[in-house]
């Protein structure tokens, strides 16, 4: 339904006049002097004049979308950023997962992801590309990652895309090994244990989710190197599933008598300086059908290493 504004002459000359006066500010600005641009005397009257710009501009701007005369495409919101979710497991393949355009939260990606490397969708062919549509998505077999879209004609033109590679295979070890990973050059020693199930307390208000039970991975850190290694074991650690989906830590639940302290972890982060240990545990929420399969570490978005269990 086609919207409709009344705008009056004056609201017209107005906006013209408006839109005179940031071409001639912006034409302005662009020419300033060196000494303005060098001198500290001229900061506060520069600071002056890019502020009135500033809402010369947005008044403009705003009256111009009112009347109509902006793309429609510059009111619309920008696009988020790339962002990564963790893997998701198919078959015991790690897929890394990277949201390209959109607004797509990290559950929803994986579940696209993990139902269409398992076969699901429904196969559509126009020429020689083959595409399958899961729950709303068109996902493809691209030249170096899976893609899938949606919003769109094609990836390249879709408003929400996303992608997922094949995860390099990580340093692998029984539970209880010691492992080392890397921060910034940093070599720090890590050994994991787990223990399923926990008695653990629950924040206020929260009470035990039936079908549900609580574990910890308790993690054992040395720091072997010469700087000082400081991350987010809540953040980084992750179990994988008897399911092939990846659990993050549960914020609600925990086994001290508050939920900053975990052994020697406080709200899950750590810093250790050279030649340094600390202990510390990570709690989690898992379905009582679903074991665990191993539990990943990492010091900054992609895991380093995995324990087997």
């Amino acid at each position: 339904m086609a919207a409709y504004v009344l705008v009056s002459e004056t609201d017209i000359t107005t906006a013209k006049g408006c839109w005179t006066a940031l071409k001639s500010s912006a034409a302005r600005n662009s020419n300033l002097s060196a000494s303005e641009a060098s001198e500290p005397t001229n900061m506060v009257p520069t600071m002056q004049r890019a502020t009135r710009t500033f809402v010369r501009q947005a008044v403009a701007l705003a009256l111009l979308a009112t009347l109509g005369l902006l793309a429609s495409g510059a009111a619309q919101a920008a696009p988020r950023a790339t962002s990564r979710c963790a893997p998701t497991h198919v078959r015991g393949t790690p897929f890394s997962i990277v949201v390209r355009r959109g607004r797509v939260s990290c559950g929803e990606a994986q579940r696209v992801v993990h139902t269409f490397q398992k076969g699901g969708g429904v196969e559509h062919t126009a020429g020689t590309t083959e595409t399958w549509t899961v729950d709303g998505w068109d996902c493809l077999h691209g030249a170096t990652a899976t893609e899938c879209f949606k919003g769109g004609p094609s990836y390249p033109r879709a408003l929400e895309a996303l992608e997922a590679f094949i995860q390099t295979r990580l340093p692998a070890a029984p539970i209880g090994s010691v492992l080392t990973v890397h921060e910034r050059g940093d070599a720090l020693q890590v050994s994991a244990r787990l223990q399923d199930p926990v008695a653990a307390q629950y924040g206020p208000g929260q009470t035990p989710k039936e079908g549900y039970r609580a574990l910890a991975v308790f993690l054992n850190l040395t720091n072997n190197s010469y700087g000082t290694i400081s991350s987010d074991a809540n953040g980084f650690t992750k179990i994988i599933g008897s399911d092939g989906l990846t659990y993050n830590f549960d914020p609600y639940v925990w086994l001290g008598s508050t939920a900053a302290q975990c052994g020697e972890f406080r709200f899950g982060e750590y810093s250790l300086l050279p030649e340094s240990r600390e202990s510390g545990c990570v709690v989690y929420l898992l379905p009582e059908t679903v074991s665990v399969q191993a539990v990943q570490f990492g010091t900054y978005l992609e895991p380093e290493a995995q324990w087997n269990a």
